[in-house]
């Protein structure tokens, strides 16, 4: 077993702040950055947090949430500086910590403990000035001569910010000030124009930590039992027995949970690590679209259409979290009641929500964010005040075409599988992310706020439709229909309105447009429109026609009007016809139809996709290019709002800056903290990202192609109060969220 040397060096000559008070908890003279002399030393065990198997899906007392274990690397375990604060509570008010002294300490030395049935990685000394510790005696005992033992907090931050370590020793904190533990850590990265700030916190061997938990310790009843520990050889014990004082500040249980446990201070990373691996088995190729017959049966053995995710994208990252996390009842930052540790605690456990036989969940707490306020009402604008790579523009509106790499953290797939590093179970590590927490009910898990990942897939036709064997199951009106399908998304020769072409363009003017409904694809609107007739056109025994106008298909082509006599060729004769199975084809006269202007079925005739469609044909086809064009053609609107209304999905090419010419869309998936197993129904807490938390996700399956890459062709366009999760779930994605904890060996660092 290697010997752990050199985690982290400079705990021996530990530079104290001093101040002096005469009331440090009703506030006093700003702190001195000076160094003390002839100060009290103390001893403190740091650890981090213990490898433990447990249930799902809570936080532990020692930090992290459950469901095993994922043992971090080495250069996410390492501590180069550290900073220490000592802070004590007034008539047990838990909201309120009154700053005593902090020590920012650099690389030196360290006395490491290899007993390896101990959780400490290392052991510190460190030195407090006289004046701290006689300013916070007089406060603390304010005049009573009865001697009981001070309680104090201890806070440990590892590699600490340098924006933490200058609140700390800029001179401006005053002793007794209670806004400190309300520090948040602002992280500025991937913003366009703006400096990055605080993006080292997830650099490597310099990752930053926090107490796991609230640290209670206990101090000599008499400011005069501090001349014991005047020198380094014998410091006072913040995390062990000190037996001629009776102050046992050792490690009082096995359980970190049981009330009076000291020993080491756990610490655990303020961020959390999102883990990615390919759950295709088939390099991030999904099947998404099957052969359908014209009664709706699903042929799972025919694939028409696969997805290949190709990128993937961090959206909605806060841009700010607590330096001390908190738990309360309510979401909020100072819960119900204030001394109830039940109901509001900093460095607090995590309980899980239980739900009950009526529905309702109880007995569970929330992570509280510095937004807590905000989102409990959610934002519908100006949401870079709050994220970096917000999934919406500053107005509210949506857009996801290329250009968002300014706006999103885009990452290629490959690039991840190919260069991350591995973290088991074919898992690679893609990058940390900050804890993102939303406050109060369920409902307010909605896009506009929850942290999530965008996958960007491309449509690519199976091998099995490409070959053309698909078409002994293919009705006669629609033979060859599959394989022009399959050749025409791979780039490859296809026949497209009886003329061959090459290959596709890139062009979303030029190029076939797709339209989707109903798990099924047609190849321009013709192909649409002849289903529509196709699934709701019979014929009685007497051969007299019927309609079903209530048939999804045709209300999605025709909308609540008739057919009209006229296809989509452009001329006025009768050829809207039904073709039959033995390609006989018969004119559909419908007697709904008429041309009278003032009727209510000619109204509807005009409304309807199909009249919009031929509107916008007839003006020839005018575009806005990628979607991205704020002038849109009146008739492009109009056209493109009757079809997405009625449920259909448009898709146009495109020219993808890796992938090339070809046909793309989008998966929305909102990242989970605590599922509770029942799709379709959000539970409190279920789609948020808490610190020290290794959220490993894997697609397992696609049901359905994802959303359009022109948001204006999305029936499903997100909105900020779109909930995070519906009961139409066709994006299968499994996350694992593990408590992420140390190596159990012990580990040389050169």
């Amino acid at each position: 077993m290697n010997t752990l040397r050199k985690l982290l060096s400079g705990f021996l000559a530990l530079s104290m702040l001093s101040a002096c008070s005469n009331d440090p908890f009703e506030g006093g003279e700003k702190d001195e950055p000076v160094t003390p002399k002839g100060g009290y030393f103390f001893n403190l065990d740091i650890a981090m947090p213990s490898a433990r198997t447990l249930s799902r899906s809570e936080t532990l007392v020692g930090g992290g949430s459950s469901d095993g274990t994922e043992i971090g690397q080495d250069y996410e375990n390492y501590v180069s500086s550290a900073l220490i604060v000592l802070a004590s509570t007034a008539n047990g008010d838990m909201k309120n910590f009154g700053y005593i002294a902090s020590a920012v300490v650099q690389s030196n030395d360290i006395t490491d403990i290899k007993d390896e049935d101990k959780n400490a990685s290392y052991s510190v000394v460190s030195e407090v000035g006289k004046t701290n510790l006689e300013a916070f005696y007089q406060s603390y005992f304010k005049g009573s001569t009865t001697e009981t033992n001070p309680v104090v907090y201890v806070f440990v931050f590892c590699n600490p910010t340098a924006d933490l370590m200058s609140y700390f020793t800029s001179g401006s904190l005053k002793v007794g000030d209670t806004n400190w533990i309300n520090k948040t850590c602002k992280v500025v990265e991937g913003v366009s124009g703006a400096t990055p700030e605080n993006a080292g916190i997830w650099g490597q061997n310099s990752m930053l930590m926090n107490n796991a938990r609230l640290a209670t310790r206990l101090l000599p009843s008499k400011i005069t039992d501090w001349d014991k520990f005047a020198e380094d050889e014998t410091p006072f014990h913040l995390s062990a027995d000190n037996g001629d004082l009776n102050i046992d500040n050792s490690e009082s249980s096995a359980d970190p949970a049981a009330a009076g446990y000291r020993g080491a201070i756990s610490v655990e990373r303020s961020v959390a690590r999102f883990d990615f691996k390919d759950g295709s088995e088939n390099n991030n190729t999904y099947s998404a679209v099957y052969f359908t017959d014209n009664n709706g049966n699903v042929d799972a053995n025919s694939p028409i259409v696969d997805v290949q995710l190709q990128k993937m994208c961090l959206v909605n990252m806060s841009n700010s979290f607590y330096y001390v996390p908190r738990v309360s009842n309510n979401g909020q930052g100072l819960g119900v009641n204030q001394t109830n540790l039940n109901e509001f605690a900093y460095c607090g456990v995590q309980r899980p929500w239980v739900r009950q036989d009526n529905g309702l969940y109880v007995d569970g707490n929330y992570v509280v964010g510095p937004y807590n306020s905000i989102f409990g009402s959610t934002p519908g604008t100006g949401f870079t005040n709050y994220f970096n790579y917000p999934f919406f523009e500053n107005s509210g509106t949506f857009n996801d075409i290329e250009s968002t790499a300014d706006r999103w953290d885009v990452m290629l797939i490959d690039d991840v599988l190919n260069n991350g590093v591995p973290s088991g179970g074919d898992f690679k590590i893609w990058r940390y992310v900050t804890e993102n927490v939303i406050p109060a009910d369920e409902t307010r898990q909605v896009n506009g706020i929850s942290t999530g990942v965008v996958f960007k897939g491309r449509l690519l036709g199976s091998e099995l439709a490409a070959a053309g064997s698909l078409s002994a199951k293919e009705e006669i009106w629609e033979k060859g229909n599959n394989a022009n399908i399959a050749n025409c998304l791979n780039g490859k020769p296809f026949t497209y309105l009886g003329d061959k072409v090459d290959k596709l363009t890139g062009s979303s003017d030029t190029d076939p447009i797709f339209y989707y409904i109903n798990g099924r694809l047609y190849m321009g609107w013709k192909h649409i429109r002849q289903a529509a007739i196709q699934a709701s056109v019979s014929f009685k025994a007497d051969g007299s026609l019927t309609i079903d106008k209530s048939n999804p298909l045709y209300k999605a082509v025709f909308g609540s009007g008739p057919i009209p006599p006229t296809g989509n060729d452009g001329t006025t004769t009768n050829n809207t016809v039904y073709v039959t199975t033995d390609g006989q084809q018969i004119k559909i006269v419908d007697p709904d139809w008429t041309e009278n202007p003032v009727s209510s079925s000619y109204a509807a005739y005009l409304a309807s996709p199909n009249y919009l469609w031929e509107v916008w044909m007839q003006k020839g086809r005018p575009s806005d290019g990628d979607g991205s064009s704020t002038n849109v053609d009146k008739s492009l609107e109009q056209m493109r709002a009757a079809i997405v209304n009625g449920g259909t999905s448009i898709f146009q090419s495109s020219v993808d800056s890796k992938a090339g010419a070809g046909y793309y869309c989008y998966y929305y998936f909102w990242v989970r903290h605590n599922d509770n197993e029942n799709n379709g129904v959000m539970g409190p807490m279920e789609f948020d990202v808490v610190r020290n938390n290794v959220y490993k996700i894997s697609v397992n399956s696609i049901a359905r192609l994802g959303h359009p890459r022109i948001p204006a062709n999305d029936p499903q366009r997100p909105r900020p109060q779109t909930p995070d999760e519906s009961e139409d779930i066709y994006f299968d994605v499994t996350v694992d969220i593990l408590p992420w904890a140390v190596r159990n060996n012990y580990i040389d660092f050169e």
